[in-house]
């Protein structure tokens, strides 16, 4: 069993090594905001012993709001002049010794005790920059300045996480020169609403709703707290710890080897720290953001001291019941506490603050519908092609009898209605009378001709009022004389010119005769040309239009303008501006030159479908297979595997995980669309893992699956819906911190569903960092929006402490009351 196991994690190990390297990757090197260069403020000249203060404040801040909107989906920061001022006074300091630091002389020696200089709580992070004041000769703008200082922010993942992070909603500026004017010196601190101590109790107050002492705990340590803070299993300590009915607070855990791989390590121990609501209170709230707690604490607890206060002796069930602490005579009996758990990691620095969760995830069973590539390069497209206003021409034809004069458009109405155009507009008409040469500059039978061509123009002239119709004549001279070469006893007579040759049929009534069936009858006949403008003005005729110009170039085996006008039918599909009927008048034919019209005909036909179909699928395998060497489009055929595939054991997973991850080596395939499809394939992984017995080898590829998902996903799913699903699954691992950052980027989506709104605002919920950020504030107005009565039933159940978030605080006292 041993080896068994083992083998398989090896096997799940190689399967995912191969996308281990995306994970020390930045993806933040190519940030240039062109956009910014359209402020003509901006992209003045830079003089460091002459510059505009006011022009580099908001250029920098501005470019600091697309970087963070651009990879983190945020709103626009904040300002306060508190924050500018514990900016520009580090950023002096710096100037004035020429050194990039985030030192400072004591007692103001780290970026808490500067602010707490200017009024503000100690909690807020700063970044610092030196830049290059000027560039010698070359031309250098506030916008270049801002650039090389936000870049290199962002060239460093540490420092780029703090600027990028959502829990930070103000931005502090400084800036200053070196006194030879040679370099900037910059000072930017990041903080939100815990930084601004306003409802802090005054020296001497008594009676305060926390403790007074510190019991030994001591602030956050970004070295000692690093992979406590990333770790989502500590969340579960919010379920353990409850108040009972004998007023006591209780930890009851079924797992105590379990927990003690959370709290049980050396160093490690816990807190209670037990909050009044009404610490929180829309009037007189107190609070005090200097302390690393927010109630009463108890002092700190460890694993070993747990074991020890066990109630259960029956060591082998593996559950613990241990009363940890009363209720402190300093909290009213009717309080409405909430229970926080503290963990201290060593040296009693307090790392992380597990709160009440309240967390509201319905299951979602969407499947998203994983799309076809779309091959743009099979075929070279012969430029862009756009429907536009286009005339054109076609023409019917019919025989007429020599003494029949009275011919209406309904000689030739069939067969207009047979001509295959799309829909036009007449501007013109040409009626072409055909004559066979033997009536070349006859009298007589031009003026029967004449009569003829007027009654048919006048009927014409009838069906197309104000449209000019002119007649011309022909008499087929060209075409009597190639045909007339087949002729062994006649063939002399193409030698002859026209007025020749019809003298001497006049004149040889045997010829006449002989000849008149086979060849000249043939060229009596109308031709009747219409001149017209193809109508494309609304979408419905621009859509047939645009199909008839594709399959004449097809038919004219102009395969580079096909191409151009199947990538336009493609943007037009995407766009929502066709519907999916024009796909059936497509005519492509089945060879292998044409697979990438075929293959893009199947793209819209899929694109307009639910889900694929079996139909779709085969018909793309029979598409493939016409060129199996196009390895673009044998993604296509393994998103119908993907679809079609069942899992019955890991040996079936590991198999097709490999197919996929072979699609990685194909550099024609866009990353982004084999990582949609493999995301789609760990749906299916997962959903296999909650139907099979517990296992080391269900626990092994659990893991390996949620690592993978974290490893190949896109900056922004395919879709809001499948969005939410992955987050709920994250949310049962307790993962809360990734399922929001699978859901930020859809907060503007406007097709957003009112649970997907009230489950980001439920988990966010969840913690300090995530319901103090904006989009935490952007949550709750949709939600306010949505259903003002159940966001406030929803915050009836959360934590108080999230109305630390002033913006928050403001919309649930006003509109909860």
């Amino acid at each position: 069993m041993i080896k068994k196991s083992t083998l398989f994690l090896t096997v799940i190990m190689l399967i995912f090594s191969n996308m281990l390297s995306a994970q020390t990757e930045n993806p933040y090197l190519e940030f240039n905001p062109e956009s910014l260069k359209e402020n003509a403020k901006y992209v003045r000249n830079f003089a460091p012993n002459n510059y505009d203060e006011t022009i580099l404040y908001n250029c920098l801040s501005d470019m600091i709001d697309l970087a963070r909107q651009e990879y983190s989906f945020l709103p626009k920061m904040k300002h306060d002049e508190s924050l500018d001022s514990t900016s520009r006074f580090q950023a002096d300091y710096q100037a004035s010794k020429d050194e990039r630091t985030l030192e400072n002389v004591a007692p103001y020696k780290t970026t808490y005790y500067r602010l707490r200089k200017y009024g503000l709580a100690g909690n807020g992070e700063e970044l610092i920059a030196k830049t290059k004041a000027y560039l010698g000769e070359k031309e250098y703008s506030y916008y270049d300045l801002c650039l090389a200082t936000v870049q290199y922010f962002l060239k460093n993942l540490k420092t780029a996480a703090v600027m990028l992070d959502a829990r930070y909603t103000y931005l502090g500026i400084g800036f200053n020169t070196d006194l030879m004017m040679r370099n900037m010196y910059f000072s930017c601190i990041f903080a939100n609403d815990r930084a601004f101590n306003i409802n802090k109790p005054g020296y001497g107050v008594k009676d305060l709703p926390y403790s007074k002492s510190a019991n030994g705990v001591k602030l956050y340590d970004d070295k000692l707290c690093k992979k406590c803070a990333d770790e989502p299993g500590l969340e579960v300590l919010s379920e353990y710890v409850s108040i009972h009915k004998d007023g006591a607070v209780y930890l009851e855990c079924n797992d105590y080897k379990g927990l003690k791989k959370l709290i049980g390590k050396e160093g490690d121990a816990i807190v209670i720290d037990l909050v009044q609501q009404s610490n929180y209170a829309c009037e007189n709230a107190t609070s005090d953001y200097d302390l690393p707690y927010r109630g009463f604490i108890t002092k700190p607890i460890t694993f070993e001291k747990m074991m020890e206060m066990n109630e259960n002796k029956n060591l082998k069930s593996g559950k613990m019941i241990v009363k940890l602490t009363e209720i402190p005579e300093e909290i009213p009996e009717d309080a409405d506490l909430d229970v926080h758990v503290l963990v201290l990691k060593e040296g009693n620095h307090v790392c992380r603050t597990i709160i009440p969760k309240r967390v509201e995830v319905k299951s979602a069973d969407y499947e998203e519908k994983i799309l076809y590539v779309k091959d743009e390069t099979g075929i070279k497209a012969k430029g862009e092609w756009v429907a536009a206003k286009e005339t054109g021409d076609f023409s019917v034809k019919f025989p007429y009898e020599l003494k029949k004069t009275d011919y209406t458009t309904a000689a030739f109405a069939d067969q207009l209605k047979e001509v295959d155009v799309p829909e036009y507009k007449v501007d013109s008409v040409e009626i072409i009378a055909h004559n066979s040469p033997n009536y070349y500059k006859d009298a007589n039978y031009q003026k029967i001709q004449q009569k003829r061509a007027d009654f048919l123009k006048k009927d014409i002239q009838a069906h197309n009022p104000n449209v000019k119709v002119k007649t011309s004549y022909d008499f087929c001279y060209e075409e009597f004389k190639k045909n007339i070469n087949n002729s062994p006893e006649y063939y002399d007579l193409s030698f002859l010119e026209l007025d020749e040759m019809a003298s001497q049929l006049k004149h040889d009534s045997w010829a006449l005769k002989t000849l008149d069936s086979g060849f000249l009858a043939p060229c009596r006949y109308y031709e009747i040309k219409y001149y017209v403008t193809f109508l494309n003005e609304t979408k419905a005729q621009e859509q047939k239009f645009t199909t008839w110009k594709f399959n004449k170039a097809l038919s004219e085996k102009n395969t580079g303008l096909a191409m151009s006008i199947e990538n336009y039918m493609m943007d037009q599909v995407e766009k929502g501006k066709y519907t999916s009927s024009f796909l059936k008048e497509m005519n492509i034919p089945e060879k292998i030159e044409y697979q990438t019209l075929l293959n893009n005909k199947l793209y819209m036909q899929y694109y307009y479908a639910s889900k694929l179909t079996p139909e779709i699928a085969a018909e793309m395998t029979k598409v493939f297979n016409l060129n199996p060497t196009n390895l673009l489009l044998s993604y296509n055929t393994a998103v119908g595997d993907v679809k079609a595939a069942t899992i019955t054991s890991t040996a079936d997973v590991a198999k097709t995980q490999a197919n996929i991850d072979r699609l990685y080596g194909i550099a024609a395939i866009p990353k982004d669309r084999v990582n949609a499809l493999n995301m789609e394939y760990q749906f299916k992984v997962i959903n296999y893992l909650d139907t099979v017995a517990p296992s080391m080898e269900s626990a092994a590829l659990t893991t390996s699956t949620f690592a993978k998902i974290k490893e190949i996903r896109n900056p922004k799913m395919d879709s809001w819906k499948n969005a939410y699903k992955l987050a709920s699954y994250f949310v049962k691992q307790y993962d809360y911190q990734y399922a929001l950052s699978l859901m930020n980027p859809f907060l503007d989506d406007p097709t957003i569903s009112e649970d997907f709104i009230f489950s980001y605002v439920s988990i966010a919920a969840h913690r300090e960092e995530a319901y103090l950020s904006s989009l935490f504030t952007k949550a709750v107005k949709l939600a306010q929006e949505k259903n003002e009565a159940r966001l406030c039933g929803l915050f009836d159940k959360l934590p108080a402490c999230v109305l630390e978030n002033s913006d928050v605080k403001k919309i649930i006292c006003k509109g909860c009351k």
